[in-house]
């Protein structure tokens, strides 16, 4: 975002379409193929989507999906901190941040 600006806003649209059924939200889990279901377990919103359908199905609350939910996104916001601020600072250092003026 920081190197393409605005024109790179249409490719986070793009991604977050392509990753909703990896999401499981329309669909359970054990329906994926078994090589895909490793994929979807290592995305947050995969535990969020089980432990609704497991309340709403089953009736039982399922604190477990949450708190590996919780643990994924402290996980990836780590990873996510970290690059914004490496690629920040690269971006500083050569010069390449763009005026952002709308």
């Amino acid at each position: 975002m920081l190197r393409n600006g605005l024109g790179a806003e249409s490719i986070v649209w793009t991604l977050m379409f392509g990753l909703m059924p990896l999401a499981c939200i329309y669909y359970p889990v054990t329906v994926l193929p078994h090589w895909l279901q490793y994929l979807a377990w290592a995305l947050p919103p995969t535990y969020v989507f089980e432990g609704m359908r497991a309340l709403l199905v089953d009736h039982v609350f399922r604190s477990d999906l949450m708190l590996q939910a919780l643990g994924l996104n402290v996980i990836f916001f780590a990873a996510g901190a970290i690059a914004f601020l490496a690629l920040l600072k690269s971006a500083r250092r050569n010069g390449s941040l763009m005026q952002g003026g709308e």
